[in-house]
């Protein structure tokens, strides 16, 4: 069976622990947020950790190099003993821009950066006490006499979120699994990502199934079909105006579409660049999209295709009403819960003034 999990980042840290909460009351497997320049990771997974009993909890993504490779282990560590080792670690290297201009953290060679801190998080995990070294190209660590006195696991799951080549093979090599970016097509999906990331897992000696398999998967439901699927592509036009989604189009060739997208950013225009997602795009983007039955028949489509499918929940913040956010928050709840518990999530009150 397909474990679900529901990933969201709502205004308030409050907030989160509630909807947490909720997830965890329904019966789902996975309750999952990220970071951005306005919230940690780490502190947000903690409260969850601590408002929750069974569900795991992960992020998607945590930025893998805007902390030393040490301070990123021990957070996890932290969470993972909180949770009584239920978090799920999802590690990414974000964009140019988001490194640099908003952490203050060159940006080159993500992947190898990445390639050294699973080692090094590993190595310190599963040190017990004495002396900690590591030699890498990117990271040369000394510690004479590390030790932590109390730790839930030896080994945390660690998950890349994986768009590039490059990031692929390192899923595929030494990940435990890839988080499936929002803007994955089912053509760039099964043509492009999953024969990349096996043929990584078979040059590294590794079995079938070692690599869990995690899609994201934009979730709107609402009782308008044309709303909620407008808010879809809304959210995706977001996404694909960064170059590193680009490698998306460009696989398909969709370079009207692009351009059309980039034009409408530019302009500030959403409806414009919600428009841009064409028919031919509707056709292969992976997306829940719709009225409950309408989204109930995209399910049986996407059932089975990953092995872990996170139902991306988009922010308020994102254009979608605070309304709109919180009913449809419930509605995922509603419609993928496997226990009928009849959550109710907190009021969604905007902070804007």
């Amino acid at each position: 069976m397909t474990k679900l999990g529901i990933l969201t980042f709502p205004p308030s840290l409050r907030e989160m622990v509630q909807l947490a909460r909720d997830a965890d009351d329904a019966g789902f497997d996975s309750v999952w947020t990220g970071e951005y320049f306005c919230r940690n990771a780490f502190t947000t997974l903690s409260a969850m950790a601590l408002a929750t009993r069974r569900i795991a909890i992960g992020s998607a993504i945590a930025y893998a190099f805007v902390r030393s490779p040490v301070q990123l282990a021990m957070a996890a560590a932290d969470v993972d003993e909180l949770s009584d080792g239920r978090l799920l670690l999802g590690l990414g290297a974000g964009t140019r821009m988001q490194n640099e201009q908003w952490f203050g953290v060159p940006f080159g060679a993500p992947s190898a950066k990445v390639g050294e801190i699973l080692p090094i998080a590993r190595g310190l995990w599963s040190h017990k006490e004495g002396a900690f070294s590591y030699q890498g190209r990117y990271y040369q660590l000394s510690i004479p006499n590390f030790a932590r006195v109390s730790q839930a696991r030896d080994k945390i799951p660690v998950y890349l979120g994986a768009v590039g080549p490059r990031m692929l093979k390192l899923a595929g090599a030494s990940a435990d699994g890839f988080i499936g970016h929002p803007t994955y097509t089912r053509s760039y999906y099964r043509k492009a990502v999953l024969p990349l990331v096996e043929q990584e897992m078979r040059q590294a000696g590794r079995r079938t199934g070692e690599v869990e398999r995690a899609l994201t998967i934009v979730t709107i439901i609402n009782r308008d079909s044309a709303t909620a699927r407008y808010e879809a592509a809304k959210r995706l036009t977001f996404y694909y105006v960064a170059r590193p989604f680009h490698a998306i189009l460009d696989f398909h060739g969709w370079e009207q579409e692009k351009q059309a997208i980039l034009a409408a950013w530019r302009s500030i225009d959403p409806q414009r660049a919600a428009d841009a997602i064409s028919a031919r795009m509707r056709d292969e983007v992976l997306v829940l999209a719709g009225n409950p039955d309408e989204v109930r028949r995209q399910w049986k489509e996407l059932d089975g295709l990953a092995d872990h499918v996170l139902l991306l929940a988009p922010a308020p913040y994102d254009g979608l009403g605070f309304d709109a956010y919180a009913e449809n928050y419930q509605a995922i709840l509603e419609l993928f819960g496997r226990k009928k518990t009849g959550a109710q999530t907190a009021p969604i009150v905007s902070n804007q003034p």
